[in-house]
């Protein structure tokens, strides 16, 4: 977008797109995004815990698939302004920048040198010729990369920031292999956020017949992931949630469901043996009376979780596996206890390499940051925060004092990951809120705004909260 495409805009518009601006991060962030020590003393609520969502995924199972969608994206006219502005702003936002390029567009052959050489004598005409002498061509000079404003704007890298924080891992849910060909000068600075993306093996989506695996689908986005070169993980091998039909109620003998388990769990992990480099091995397994319907629970018990492992081990020895969970980011939390208790033991059979978080947090309830450093020490193996969101459904006030709450907590939860030193990775459930779990179409909710980028794909103060916080 040049300059002179911002004429047409009005600097009423202007303005207000500046001020909009500047209340979305610089004026607010450094209020309300407190330092390291701060965050660790703070008490941030004495609310009563709501209601557990621990069960919410398995009411919307079926609604999955429609992740593997097209989104019908909406065209917003104002975005256009709001791009022109975004072209005339330097990285940090507000007001348009005046620096101008010092590096020309095109390069300028030097002019011939000639030269005369000096006559003999005082008035006798030279002897020798007239010489011209012409240097040799010089090589053109290859442009430096040019950054769009966007570009410019989400730039550097989250994934860079995290990785001089010790974080080795930024990734996100995968957002489809149509994500790029929609709105791409804004989708494409967006992923390249990242260096990794989580692949939703959901059962009932991958094998929804018994022993017809999809891997053409998955295939395609593998292709997709290795493009863009981004890091794969697969999520998740086994999850009571996404059992599909033929499971569920296909009244199996034990010996039957130990065959089923183990061949699935190898079928997959072998089948992308040295693509994808970590498993969820077991999400969010049996637990009265939030998750009664684990098929393997009754015949095994949590034996079953042993059994995958191993099974995911000998497929793979080089993938990273993870037991991963919700709610057990507190030491109160629904189901911290039962974490501590199944990574204790497959720790102890060399069996797991991390724990997974999943973090999808309410914003109107969350745990002390150093509650939360606690609790994720506790567990003796590394940590991963595998599905981080922040739902703003249940918080009520404007929407900057909705964003700004989303946004400290943000920036607390990631400097807990850091200062426990035992947090190595984070993955964000969602690119966009468009493309959230938690999107009106899918759970019914219309206030989540989980993710760090609107509809419109724009950066939130969320995602300026996270940058701040990595760095």
């Amino acid at each position: 977008i040049t300059s002179e495409a911002l004429s047409p805009i009005s600097s009423e518009l202007a303005a207000m797109e500046q001020q909009a601006r500047e209340e979305a991060y610089p004026s607010w962030l450094d209020n309300v995004v407190p330092d390291a020590e701060t965050a660790n003393s703070q008490v941030l609520t004495t609310e009563a815990p709501p209601t557990p969502r621990i069960g919410i995924k398995n009411k919307i199972a079926d609604a999955w698939a429609d992740l593997f969608k097209p989104v019908q994206r909406r065209l917003i006219p104002a975005s256009v302004a709001f791009a022109g502005f975004l072209a005339a702003c330097g990285p940090g936002g507000g007001a348009p920048s005046t620096a101008t390029s010092t590096h020309p567009d095109t390069f300028t052959p030097p002019t011939p040198i000639t030269t005369e050489l000096p006559s003999q004598s005082a008035g006798t005409p030279s002897s020798s010729p007239t010489i011209e002498v012409t240097p040799s061509p010089s090589p053109t000079p290859t442009p430096k990369e040019t950054l769009s404003p966007r570009e410019k704007l989400l730039s550097p890298h989250l994934a860079d920031l995290a990785k001089k924080a010790g974080i080795s891992s930024i990734g996100v849910e995968f957002p489809g292999t149509d994500y790029l060909t929609m709105d791409s000068e804004k989708s494409k600075p967006i992923l390249e956020q990242f260096n990794s993306v989580t692949m939703g093996f959901y059962w009932n989506i991958f094998e929804p017949v018994r022993g017809n695996f999809d891997f053409a689908t998955f295939d395609n986005q593998m292709g997709f992931i290795q493009a863009n070169k981004l890091t794969a993980k697969g999520h998740p091998l086994i999850d009571p949630g996404d059992y599909p039909d033929w499971l569920k109620n296909g009244h199996f003998s034990k010996s039957e469901l130990k065959s089923i388990l183990i061949n699935h769990v190898t079928s997959l992990v072998s089948h992308y043996k040295g693509k994808i480099s970590e498993w969820t091995v077991v999400n969010e397994p049996y637990l009265a009376p939030y998750r009664p319907d684990d098929v393997f629970y009754k015949p095994f018990g949590y034996d079953y979780i042993d059994m995958a492992f191993k099974a995911a081990r000998a497929a793979d020895p080089s993938a990273k596996l993870i037991y991963n969970d919700t709610e057990n980011q507190r030491s109160d939390g629904l189901t911290t206890a039962l974490t501590q208790q199944i990574v204790k033991r497959l720790h102890s059979e060399g069996l797991i390499d991390m724990v997974g978080l999943q973090m999808h947090l309410d914003a109107s309830y969350y745990a002390t940051a150093q509650d939360v450093i606690n609790t994720m020490r506790s567990y003796g193996v590394p940590v991963a925060i595998t599905e981080f969101d922040i739902d703003l459904n249940t918080v009520k006030g404007t929407q900057a004092s909705r964003l700004a709450l989303q946004a400290k907590i943000a920036s607390e939860t990631i400097q807990a990951c850091r200062q426990s030193k035992v947090c190595k990775e984070i993955t964000f459930w969602g690119i966009e809120d468009d493309y959230s779990w938690l999107r009106e179409a899918v759970s019914g909710e219309k206030n989540a705004a989980p993710t760090m980028f609107d509809n419109n794909r724009n950066p939130k103060p969320f995602y300026y909260a996270v940058r701040k916080a990595l760095s």
